[in-house]
């Protein structure tokens, strides 16, 4: 997230910056050609209604998001041209080969430029203060686009109407989760360049995160708060328990044994239904389809009877922050402390929102992939998710139709093929025009702290308990939320501090390294392994 290498000579900044951890939350991992076809065209359409609406001045037509190795990128420096010339703001800067690497250029401004960057900032910021104000209504907005989706019986006409509907409703919550992400590397951006010179990277990143380690307000730490209690309410019906333990999660609603448990799990759902892990993945099963992880977790933690851990205050850590802070802009780094800890969750609550588009739009592709299979276009319903939404789009009008049968199952069969082998590739977390560049440090911290216990691999449909362990997954994204109460620690292959799973995490006191890369398919399953994240070290 600061500093990267690259092979040979630095490229100059007139490359083209692509990023991939703006999207991170949403995409850590390769994509299926129709999830990365939904979130290009929505991320593109909420990139211009972010700047049209921050900017005041029309944002110029380009490619906004990009596709390598399967994973999307960010088109980081028209992102930052905008930022320096309608938004007055210092282009974001990492460190590539121990040189100083700006994103694109800035000229010195004079006494006017400084007015007008003053004028700047303030639009910026009540753009801001707005979206914070209408992200109920966006979210509600969402939630009934979604319920209706489910409702639906998807005869033709409602398919072709929900349809033009999802580049509609989608921007919105994305346009306010690209504001707080993309302000919040800003702002990281800052003070890890303020703080590097007594402190080095990356153990700068661990003060920026004590310093913030009391966050509340997130909808991942209610998420895990609501586990915690469904845990204490489901410890008091035996019979209840006893079906947990039996691990057959099929058909709960019918064989739950315990009316007051069920009613609980379908509040549970009826809040957190249409989340699920890798959101961005519109393959994957949201918890209202599959909800055994939601047993899962639970089963853990009626086993293991956790307690909500006391919440301990980050002054001391502020603090700290502060004596390390370059003196010239250490009177700036309150503001900057209270403003990431507004746009962590304001980004946390617009991903919730979002999430509503996501679910939606599968529920549609599947209803178009029954549509297709039934007069044989498709082989198979999951093939639906290897065509891009334009050509979902033409299937469903007729364009694409039986009569070429031959193409439409050639062109999944050819798209697997190369999505299967986009998996066993170690993608570049920057490139600079095509040239790749890669952290220049293996590991980030994401909570402080020290604890040992057996490693799990929590991918799948594996229904084995997560109390008392160290969970190894490839993203930390927000249904990791679930293990919060009994995890002891957590590891992962990518991830940043901001994520927002990772700030809840640090109100539990839940010992994390993030980004490990390739080494976390190296570490052994239910070997005894050390975590340790204020020395970013994970040891078996």
């Amino acid at each position: 997230m600061f500093d990267y290498t690259v092979a040979g000579p630095v490229p100059g900044n007139q490359e083209t910056v692509w990023w991939q951890l703006p999207v991170e939350p949403l995409s850590a991992g390769v994509l299926t050609p129709f999830s990365f076809s939904v979130l290009a065209e929505i991320w593109s359409r909420a990139w211009y209604l972010y700047y049209d609406r921050v900017g005041g001045e029309p944002a110029p037509r380009t490619t906004v998001l990009r596709q390598h190795l399967g994973r999307a990128y960010l088109n980081l420096s028209v992102c930052c041209q905008m930022d320096v010339e309608q938004l007055g703001m210092d282009p974001l800067t990492f460190r590539i080969n121990g040189t100083s690497y700006p994103v694109c250029p800035r000229e010195k401004s004079g006494l006017w430029g400084g007015i007008k960057r003053g004028r700047q900032q303030r639009r910026l910021n009540t753009a801001l203060a707005e979206m914070a104000t209408e992200l109920d209504r966006v979210t509600d907005r969402a939630r009934e686009w979604y319920d209706k989706a489910r409702e639906l019986r998807w005869t033709q006409a409602e398919i072709l109407q929900v349809m033009e509907e999802i580049e509609r409703i989608g921007p919105d919550s994305l346009a306010i989760f690209f504001a707080a992400r993309h302000l919040l590397a800003y702002r990281y951006n800052q003070l890890l360049w303020a703080t590097v010179a007594q402190v080095p990277f990356p153990r700068n990143v661990l003060l920026i995160n004590n310093a913030i380690c009391d966050l509340d307000g997130l909808v991942e730490s209610e998420l895990a708060q609501q586990m915690l209690e469904l845990c204490h309410q489901t410890s008091e019906f035996p019979d209840t328990v006893a079906w947990l333990r039996k691990k057959d999660f099929a058909d709960w609603v019918q064989k739950l044994p315990d009316p007051a448990v069920r009613e609980s799990i379908q509040a549970f759902l009826a809040t957190f239904g249409h989340r699920g892990s890798h959101e961005g993945e519109l393959a994957h099963p949201r918890w209202q389809e599959e909800a055994w992880p939601i047993f899962r977790n639970l089963l853990a933690c009626v086993t293991h009877q956790p307690k909500m851990p006391p919440r301990l205050p980050a002054t001391q850590h502020t603090q700290r922050l502060l004596e390390v802070t370059d003196p010239g802009v250490r009177k700036q780094v309150p503001q900057w402390l209270t403003q990431i800890r507004e746009l962590h969750r304001l980004q946390s609550r617009a991903l919730h929102a979002f999430a509503y588009i996501l679910a939606g739009t599968r529920c549609w592709a599947l209803a178009a992939g029954r549509e297709a299979l039934a007069d044989g276009r498709l082989a198979a319903l999951d093939d639906v998710f290897f065509y891009e939404l334009e050509e979902l789009k033409q299937m469903m009008t007729g364009e694409w139709n039986v009569s070429d049968t031959h193409g439409i199952q050639a062109t999944a069969r050819s798209r697997k093929e190369a999505y299967d082998a986009w998996q066993g590739q170690e993608a570049p977390e920057m490139l600079l025009g095509d040239v790749a560049a890669m952290p220049a440090h293996q590991g980030l911290p994401g909570v402080a702290g020290h604890v040992t216990g057996p490693l799990r691999h929590w991918e799948g449909r594996q229904v084995r308990g997560c109390n008392a362990a160290i969970l190894c997954v490839q993203q930390l994204d927000s249904s990791c939320s679930l293990a919060l109460p009994v995890a002891e620690g957590f590891v992962s292959a990518t991830g940043t501090p901001m994520d927002p799973f990772v700030v809840a995490a640090r109100a539990w006191h839940r010992p994390m390294v993030l980004g490990l890369g390739s080494r976390c398919q190296s570490l052994m399953e239910g070997a005894q392994t050390t975590v340790d994240g204020d020395e970013i070290l994970v040891d078996q």
